[in-house]
């Protein structure tokens, strides 16, 4: 099997972190992984990376052999925002209409397009039937337009986006490395060094994320965001307790997590624990990824989705034509075929059945020759009459054109029976018989047509006498 090439660019605030991995067998290798900081002064809204990152991807695609390597990006990044939301039970149409009002309500009015991934989640009370809830993930589209047109001018193509509250999921509840604890939600924080993720999981599905950027290291910023988010879900999202994943870059940063709650003795936590390694495992399996996102437009007067191609092949109309087109053009060329193989096969069998009627003819004289042997060997050993009686019998039964079919020897007299294809050869044969046999009398008794529907063949049999006129 082919092994097939990623790249990953794994975008957060302050850093990008690229992956070249390859995955074999369902088998992922990295290869080679490098990291570039941001500039802190280059504005988010510039439509081109900075002299420092292009530098940094250029030498990090010269490892590339492949123009068809697959570029994956994710994302982990303050300016990510997602919400949870009710609707009504309704058509896809009427729920779509609804997301749209809803998400020019919400999204700031200052960034003109987003790209949109929204996905039902489970509701937190189930006995609401007449309610669908949904979480939306918008991903502004002024993040990732730099790395596009960056990519593109490379030659080379992104395929998918990713968000890590779903790389997370993958790695927590796919990957199976990961010992789970038992209670329904489960709880995620990713402290960086100047920022803050936090994702929540419900039944093993992302259904909340927030995330955080500082400009300096505070440590009562991040506990204190922490202590939000732990009061928030015991007073608004559920009373149950809550299991905690927590990932430091530090020894420092764990004991301070730690050394807060111990002081707290927060009930709402079930059990927490250090999972440094989650990172890697849910950027490297960004290429799993299935998210789908829309484009959204504020600027339109009638906002509306389009699909792009990240995660989600576009329809296209012409591929139907083409295919259409290709079923046609197989549909008549399979039909000539067919029409060519039942005309050949009809020919074979008509064939066959002349040769095999022919064979069967074959076969019959074949057996009454074998037939009249072994009746001659039977006649001379139980027969003590002169040779010069036996030696004519003998030259009648090996005539050519003539089949003998019986020959029956009692008081000097022979009884013969016959078939011919031609009249005119039974009458040569009687005729050249009566040569033969000089010391006898030959008299013929019958000649009659039969026709022989087993192979299509019209016969004369005959039946005459030679009768011995000396005795032995």
């Amino acid at each position: 099997m082919r092994k097939k090439q990623y790249v990953i660019l794994h975008i957060e605030n302050d850093w990008i972190t690229g992956f070249l991995m390859e995955v074999k067998n369902k088998k992922t290798v990295l290869l080679h992984s490098e990291k570039w900081s941001m500039d802190k002064q280059r504005n988010e809204s510039f439509e081109e990376l900075s002299p420092k990152i292009q530098n940094g991807l250029l030498s990090f695609f010269t490892l590339l052999s492949d123009k068809r390597a697959k570029i994956i990006l994710t994302f982990a990044h303050v300016s990510i925002l997602t919400r949870e939301m009710e609707f009504p039970k309704s058509s896809k149409k009427e729920m779509n209409k609804m997301l749209q009002i809803y998400l020019q309500e919400v999204l700031p009015k200052e960034i003109q397009h987003y790209l949109i991934h929204y996905k039902e989640i489970l509701p937190l009370n189930p006995s609401s039937s007449s309610l669908s809830k949904w979480l939306i993930t918008a991903l502004p589209y002024t993040l990732i337009k730099p790395y596009l047109i960056f990519i593109e001018q490379q030659g080379f193509k992104v395929e998918k986006l990713d968000y890590m509250g779903y790389g997370f999921q993958r790695a927590l509840f796919e990957d199976g490395q990961i010992q789970l604890p038992n209670t329904p939600y489960i709880g995620l924080i990713e402290k960086q060094t100047y920022g803050l993720n936090i994702y929540l999981y419900y039944q093993r599905n992302l259904c909340f994320s927030r995330h955080y950027h500082y400009n300096v290291l505070n440590q009562e910023q991040w506990l204190g965001h922490i202590e939000y988010f732990l009061d928030f879900f015991n007073h608004r999202i559920a009373q149950t307790p809550l299991s905690l994943f927590v990932i430091c870059n530090t020894k420092e940063e764990w004991n301070m997590f730690e050394k807060q709650w111990k002081i707290k003795k927060n009930e709402s936590l079930h059990s927490y624990q250090r999972q440094d390694q989650l990172s890697s495992v849910a950027i490297l399996q960004a290429y799993k990824s299935d998210l789908v996102w829309f484009f959204l437009q504020e600027n339109s007067k009638n906002p509306s989705y389009e699909t792009l191609l990240f995660s989600a092949k576009k329809p296209k109309i012409f591929l139907f034509f083409f295919f259409f087109l290709f079923l046609t053009g197989v549909s008549i060329i399979g039909n000539q075929l067919l029409t060519y193989f039942e005309e050949s096969l009809v020919s074979t069998i008509i064939d066959f059945n002349v040769q095999e009627k022919e064979y069967e003819y074959f076969v019959a004289l074949n057996n009454a020759l074998s037939k009249q042997t072994q009746m001659m060997q039977y006649i001379q050993s139980k027969n003590t009459f002169q040779s010069f009686s036996f030696e004519p019998i003998s030259w009648v039964l090996e005539q050519k054109g003539i089949r003998i079919n019986t020959v029956i020897y009692g008081n000097h007299r022979w009884e013969i029976e016959g078939e011919s294809l031609e009249y005119d050869e039974i009458i040569l044969f009687i005729s050249s018989l009566e040569n033969q046999m000089e010391d006898s009398s030959v008299f013929l008794q019958n000649i009659w047509k039969k026709e022989q529907n087993t192979f299509e063949h019209v016969s004369y049999q005959f039946k005459l006498s030679v009768i011995q006129k000396r005795g032995i």
